[in-house]
């Protein structure tokens, strides 16, 4: 996998794309974040692309849309959202995958978008708060929303 860190990196590198953020990627995927993992919604300098409705009616859904960033060995996957009452959570996911020998990984930054839909079932202030991950440093990211539902 070194070799192929190393490929991507002269790639990006002639490209005029930030190496580091990438080799940081592969590092993570070498060291076992295969499968479903949570989105990155804050990748580096890229602007956070976030929509959610400042005001909903009851029992009339309401759609949230986030864009989430990967590269080439990422697929969009699935969205989850839990709503308690005034509360709701949406958690998009994202499929790292490590091609078959001998095959590389694109070396290009991907956007997936995802979205929810909410229906509220009483009036008053919902939280809705969008979780996921930033990068570099994969941490958890959460950005919170104020909906005024009547």
């Amino acid at each position: 996998m070194k070799t192929t860190t190393a490929l991507i990196s002269g790639l990006l590198f002639a490209c005029g794309t930030s190496t580091a953020t990438l080799e940081g990627i592969l590092e993570g995927i070498e060291s076992g974040g295969l499968g479903l993992q949570p989105g990155i919604i804050r990748f580096a300098d890229e602007p956070i692309l976030i929509t959610v409705p400042p005001e909903a009616v009851v029992g009339t859904p309401i759609v949230i849309h986030l864009t989430t960033y990967g590269g080439g060995c990422m697929w969009k996957g699935p969205t989850e959202t839990t709503v308690t009452e005034l509360t709701v959570i949406v958690a998009p996911f994202d499929d790292v995958r490590i091609p078959d020998s001998g095959t590389i990984c694109p070396a290009h930054i991907a956007t997936f978008k995802h979205s929810a839909e909410v229906t509220f079932e009483r009036a008053g202030e919902a939280s809705v708060a969008v979780r996921g991950r930033e990068w570099p440093g994969n941490e958890s990211f959460e950005r919170l929303f104020r909906v005024i539902v009547q």
